[in-house]
């Protein structure tokens, strides 16, 4: 998907644009979720994760998701492999997400038996 494909992502400042991006559509959920198409950002959103560079920001994209998981927004449930994945990998032991945010990941995955 073109939404967060950029060029040489190899380079670190490519890496941290992205994660920026991907906190900035977050951000743009949480305040009006109703205003955006989660089913066209969704798909993209989770395979642009885990973050690369800018560990500052998963506290923004997993709490966007969380309260989304929440909410059982259908968007997001009809994409639940894919946020499988980016849970199970947040809470990996090689994982760059804070530990606070980990525990929230690893008992919302426990409510949707993925632990």
């Amino acid at each position: 998907s073109p939404l967060f494909s950029i060029q040489n992502m190899n380079n670190e400042s490519s890496a941290a644009c992205r994660d920026n991006a991907v906190a900035a559509l977050s951000r743009m959920i949480m305040a009006l979720p109703s205003h955006v198409p989660l089913a066209q950002v969704l798909p993209p959103l989770l395979q642009a994760l885990p973050l690369q560079t800018d560990m500052t920001e998963n506290e923004t994209v997993y709490t966007c998701l969380l309260g989304l998981l929440q909410m059982n927004q259908p968007e997001l449930l009809a994409n639940s492999e894919h946020l499988k994945r980016v849970f199970l990998e947040a809470t990996a032991e090689t994982s760059k997400v804070a530990p606070e945010i980990q525990e929230k990941l690893k008992l919302a995955a426990e409510s949707m038996g993925w632990a």
